[in-house]
């Protein structure tokens, strides 16, 4: 069995949370499967998709193989009221911060030395607490906060910074607060890089706090258990400064209800397992060596006619015993240790299949076809869309209206491979129209886009239009695939295979139009729609999609309402970037199609390289019809080096940088030079999308490629031609 399922580029983080259609290998359009892991953010523990009990989480590093750098924290045993910006109601003196009670949200910072990505191990003391709470918190750009805290103590926490943070803050959450904050520290982590099963440096360690109690993270399942079922817990774990794991399920109340299994991590073996509550039984357990110290640990859950549990639970375990309460993990005083751990997963299964990560969604990434040639056309990446249109696929049903027409539902093979195409044959009325239509409520003054997917029969012709107030019409030849003549909308036609075409109107509603009424025309001769039916003649039809928009996207089922597919949003972040990117010099290549016209006015990104803002970032990708090489620092352009778009076309791009040298090629042409610019400091790449904006691709990436050093001019025309 592989330990994992590389279906996807795991430096790649990926998400989408619904369903898409795109085209395989075998020319026909298919959904993306739900995936079977029930759980997100599979490798990222710190993230707050997992609730940490008792525990805390440490991303990518361990600290106990790891060194601390420099302190950046100045006057931090507050001997002198310096450095330190006090707002409402805090106080220096006698060696402590005070709080007293003051306005909420009042801050005691200062500013610190931070770089993005990094991990920082923070330690401060709490004392003299009476009432609310204090966080602390790095700000500037995007705050990065740590744990509340309500109780007297001295507390570390590992926070990572992102792009912007430059201060140290400590934040009270209401003006009750009454504490004193003393030895406050920030030291950067340097190395104790977590290598995971998959070579990546993305493991995370688990580590319990200084309380007598339980020590874990849990996350609740997604959709929801059910009864009589068998599903199975796993996750990768290595012993660090303690060597057991409990993994398993519980409820999410009270704990009382679990089933789970302790695993011994220093021999690889099972230390003990059990159960709790009507009908829970643990039915299978299973402790792999995946190499380098790591097992994959697996407990089996069979559920009984009543089920209470609703979450997945990983916790720490000191001696390999299972307590008879709180979910079956073991209460103990913890000092700061902890466990690594990588990859969990919750299936609907009687044993762990292949793991399979995700990250904020559950649906994968689609690489797509060429429905004709079947050649491979990349990753598919789109902005989010909604298709307006409710029965898709089933013109037989009310919601379509059907006028001097009548529709045979599942006629053919639909452009899906099953026979679901329906046929729409007109009646025998004379010199009429004969058609079918679905009338939306639609904004006034917007550019829509309508589509259906076409094949001849008796008739081969057929006309797609608006009938409720913007006139547009697109009038198509399904016998060569050809547009034949519109008005008052643009209108394309795409071969799908099997005599299938997908036929687009794109226009815009009127000043006052509140509706649009998406009607499929049968056509006799040019584009007349008005003729003495036969009863007997028609055209297949499938796939109708009403969409905002300027131009067609992949297609969206629908059945009883609307359905949204969100967002494909790719990204390779920390640490899987620091692994390979040199900040000082490199260069990016890029091949990629985007299917958004030049008449909207291009956008779109293949490549943006940033610290998570719009302030510092490599991009490439066309902006404003411009096909786009740009550096930006500190919000400033440095350089931007840029030629005309052009849609629907192969381009291969190749993006240089250095100090003071800059080049863009395209196509195997060299577009220019710059001479003159800095370079940022960046954590991160997004692919096929940009931060802070929707500057989505709209089309597909075929392959990026990157070189930790500034190529030549021969070699970046070499590389792009």
């Amino acid at each position: 069995m592989p330990l994992v399922n590389r279906t996807f580029d795991q430096l790649i983080d990926f998400t989408r949370t619904s369903a898409a259609t795109f085209v395989n290998s075998s020319g026909n359009i298919a959904s993306t499967p739900q995936s079977r892991n029930l759980l997100t953010f599979t490798q990222e523990f710190d993230n707050a998709a997992w609730t940490k009990t008792n525990a805390t989480v440490v991303p990518n590093q361990n600290p106990a193989a790891a060194s601390l750098g420099s302190e950046l924290v100045t006057n931090g045993d507050f001997a002198t009221d310096t450095v330190w910006t006090k707002g409402g109601g805090w106080t220096i003196t006698g060696g402590l911060a005070v709080r007293s009670p003051a306005g909420s949200g009042s801050i005691l910072s200062q500013p610190i030395a931070l770089v993005a990505g990094r991990l920082y191990r923070v330690e401060y003391t709490v004392s003299a607490y009476s009432a609310a709470s204090v966080q602390v918190q790095f700000s500037g750009g995007s705050d990065v906060n740590g744990a509340t805290r309500s109780a007297n103590g001295t507390y570390v926490e590992y926070l990572t910074a992102v792009g912007g943070n430059n201060t140290l803050g400590f934040v009270c959450g209401a003006a009750a607060a009454s504490l004193s904050i003393d030895n406050v520290s920030v030291r950067e982590v340097v190395g104790g890089w977590n290598v995971a099963p998959d070579g990546t440096s993305t493991a995370d360690t688990l580590l319990d706090t200084a309380v007598s109690n339980i020590h874990y993270a849990y996350q609740a399942a997604t959709p929801a258990i059910a009864a009589n079922t068998s599903y199975t817990v796993s996750v990768f774990a290595k012993a660090s400064t303690l060597g057991f794991v409990t993994v398993g399920v519980s409820d999410i109340s009270s704990g009382s209800l679990y089933a789970v299994a302790v695993f011994n991590l220093s021999n690889g073996t099972l230390a003990t397992s059990g159960a709790a509550g009507t009908g829970y039984a643990v039915s299978g357990t299973a402790i792999t060596s995946v190499g380098n110290g790591w097992y994959r640990c697996a407990v089996t859950v069979t559920t009984g006619s009543s089920v209470a549990f609703a979450r997945a639970i990983v916790g720490i375990n000191k001696t390999g015993v299972i307590s008879a309460t709180a979910g079956g993990l073991e209460s103990y005083l913890g000092n700061g240790s902890g466990i690594l751990i990588w990859g969990a997963q919750l299936e609907q299964a009687s044993a762990a299949t292949d793991y399979t990560r995700n990250v904020g969604g559950v649906f994968p990434p689609r690489f797509d076809y060429d429905p004709v040639t079947l050649a491979p056309r990349g990753l598919l990446i789109e902005e989010q869309r909604v298709n307006l249109l409710l029965r898709s696929q089933e013109f037989d049903n009310a919601a379509w209206s059907k006028l001097r027409s009548s529709v045979t539902a599942n006629a053919t093979t639909a452009p899906d491979g099953t026979v679901t195409a329906d046929k729409l044959v007109e009646d025998t009325t004379a010199s009429d129209t004969h058609f079918v239509l679905q009338s939306q409520t639609a904004s006034s003054s917007t550019t829509y886009t309508y589509s259906v997917f076409l094949k001849a029969g008796e008739r081969t012709r057929a006309s797609l239009q608006d009938g409720a107030g913007s006139n547009a019409i697109g009038n198509f030849d399904l016998s060569n695939g050809t547009v034949v003549s519109t008005n008052a909308a643009t209108a394309t036609i795409t071969n799908f295979g099997n005599g299938w075409y997908r036929c687009t109107i794109t226009f815009t509603t009127g000043a006052a139009q509140t509706a649009i009424n998406c009607r499929i025309f049968l056509v006799d001769t040019g584009t007349n729609t008005s003729f003495t039916g036969n009863g007997t003649s028609g055209i297949f039809i499938y796939g109708a999609q009403l969409e905002a928009g300027a131009f067609a996207t992949s297609y969206i089922p629908t059945v009883a309402s609307q359905v949204t597919r969100t967002a494909d949003v790719a990204a390779i972040n920390a640490p899987n970037f620091a692994s390979w990117y040199n900040q000082s010099e490199g260069t990016i290549l890029v091949e990629a199609v985007t299917f958004k016209p030049t008449s909207v006015g291009v956008t779109v990104l293949a490549v943006d390289v940033s610290d998570g803002g719009i302030n510092n970032r490599h991009l490439i990708g066309p902006l404003s019809n411009l096909v786009t090489g740009r550096t930006v620092v500190g919000g400033v352009t440095q350089v931007d080096i840029n030629t005309a778009y052009t849609a629907n076309a192969t381009e291969k791009l190749a993006y240089a940088y250095k100090v003071n040298d800059f080049a863009f090629f395209r196509n195997g042409s060299q577009v220019g030079t710059d001479t003159s610019g800095t370079i940022p400091t960046v954590d991160r790449m997004f692919i096929g999308n940009a931060a802070g904006s929707a500057a989505f691709w709209n089309g597909w990436l075929r392959s990026i490629r990157y070189y930790p050093t500034r190529l030549t001019q021969a070699q970046g025309q070499a590389l792009t031609a």
